[in-house]
């Protein structure tokens, strides 16, 4: 079985030295103990007036408040705003410890101020109402007992609504029979394929038939000048075609048909700042189901509440739904295989990974911050390689090395070396060839792994990876 192994290409050196004086860092531990972390609460208004609270730290960044208010149903469709607190616009990309009005004994203002649209902001508008649609937040409470299972709450229901507290003959047989039943059940006789437990999910309401952009985009340059950003069609439930404009200042319903270009717009044109609200102006159907689709409620563990940070791929798992989704179409036609944006814009892997290296991990919340911002990167350097990877063994992206043989070829793209883990150069040829190679990789991979637990300050690294595609 071969894979294929991903690295970012420029390298970074340094001497390796001792991890320091143990006592001292004991010390440092023994301190941080005993701190506690401050808190900021936040009241966000979105534009309606609805506010959302948020317990946040000093080092939280604005733009994890952004992530958090796309994951509220109150907020879910806001995607073009600013944030003002005391008439102070606050900086995205700044944390919450630069803005010393905060304060830590009251609950803090912020309000969500209406901004100008530009193309790269409406199509992520549109994209996150997509989303929406196919994925809706929800509101979640967590269950009375988050660590006791289904089974074992239902049956100890049962078993308290007895008399005296005690179980029927009945249920004691049953029980017996049951355990007897499973150790005498051969191995040979278990069915896999109900092993895993499937996921109870409900289906989701229909809200809108087709959200796609229309085949009049891009607008010419006069109606460009009046603002023209880009133009929709929406089908809603009631089998009307809707002819939207995306301008600077929101949206409107324009007089355009699949046959006459009219940019100009309707006599009731519904202008609204979200593609949301023109929609529960102009369709009935639209505004009953998506006011019921935020309002709905389930009981999870908290544990199924943390959404995974990359998908898991389970060699034992029930074959997943296939859903109608827009969005998972366009990126198939459209994509750039991991890079940035979408747009060609290369990241230098290797330095921002570094970079993360060397910052600072002597008090609590510096190694908060240190743990966090390195996860991040690598995340995001996980996904661009998985996706490099996949792109390679698909045919997508050439060699650097065409004239060599096939199974020696390496490439680079997204600033990513890739390289196939098989005995391309017949190293290993008298002693297992690609089995060999195969095992190597993993090594590697072990051999970073430990290097990166030390967590030698001056010893350096690079984000490696091993993805096992197509076999």
């Amino acid at each position: 079985m071969s894979s294929t192994s991903a690295k970012n290409t420029s390298g970074a050196t340094g001497d390796v030295v001792g991890s320091g004086n143990k006592s001292n860092a004991a010390n440092t531990d023994q301190k941080d103990a005993g701190i506690n972390m401050p808190r900021i609460v936040l009241s966000v208004e979105n534009p309606l007036g609805k506010a959302v609270l948020i317990d946040a730290t000093p080092t939280d960044c604005l733009m994890d408040i952004r992530q958090y208010l796309l994951e509220t149903p109150e907020s879910c469709y806001f995607t073009c705003y600013q944030l003002v607190h005391e008439g102070k616009v606050i900086n995205d990309y700044a944390e919450l410890s630069e803005y010393p009005e905060l304060k830590e004994d009251k609950a803090n203002t912020i309000k969500m101020v209406p901004g100008f649209y530009d193309e790269p902001a409406a199509r992520v508008h549109v994209r996150r109402l997509r989303e929406i649609i196919v994925n809706p937040p929800v509101h979640i409470t967590q269950k009375q007992h988050p660590y006791v299972s289904d089974e074992a709450s239902t049956s100890g229901g049962r078993s308290q609504g007895n008399k005296g507290g005690k179980k029927s003959s009945n249920s004691n047989s049953n029980g017996a029979a049951g355990r007897k039943k499973d150790k005498e059940t051969p191995i040979g006789e278990i069915d896999l394929t109900q092993f895993s437990k499937e996921e109870r999910k409900e289906k989701v309401p229909e809200v809108v038939r087709n959200i796609t952009f229309s085949a009049w985009n891009p607008p010419p340059g006069n109606r460009r000048l009046r603002g023209d950003i880009l133009y929709l069609e929406v089908s809603t439930l009631e089998g009307n075609t809707l002819h939207l404009t995306c301008s600077v200042n929101g949206f409107f319903l324009n007089s355009s048909t699949r046959d006459k270009f009219n940019p100009s717009p309707a006599p009731t044109n519904y202008k609204s700042h979200t593609l949301v609200e023109l929609l529960k102006k102009a369709s009935h159907a639209f505004s009953s189901r998506f006011s019921k689709l935020m309002n709905r409620k389930m009981t999870r563990h908290p544990y199924e509440v943390i959404q995974q940070p990359y998908p898991i791929y389970e060699w034992m798992a029930p074959i997943p739904s296939h859903k109608y989704d827009w969005n998972r179409a366009e990126d198939s036609l459209l994509t750039t295989y991991g890079m940035e944006g979408g747009r060609g814009v290369l990241r230098d892997w290797n330095e921002e990974y570094q970079c993360c290296h060397e910052m600072p991990r002597d008090t609590l919340v510096d190694r908060i911050l240190y743990n966090r911002t390195k996860y991040r990167v690598y995340l995001d350097f996980r996904d661009a390689a998985v996706k490099g990877a996949c792109a390679v063994i698909n045919g997508n992206i050439p060699p650097i090395n065409p004239t060599d043989e096939e199974r020696a070829w390496v490439y680079l793209y997204n600033k990513i070396f890739f390289s196939l883990t098989i005995d391309g150069r017949d190293n290993y040829k008298d002693i297992g060839g690609d089995r060999v190679s195969h095992c190597n990789a993993s090594h590697d991979i072990l051999g970073i792994t430990e290097f990166e637990r030390a967590d030698i300050k001056e010893l350096y690294t690079l984000a490696t990876l091993s993805v096992d595609y197509r076999g």
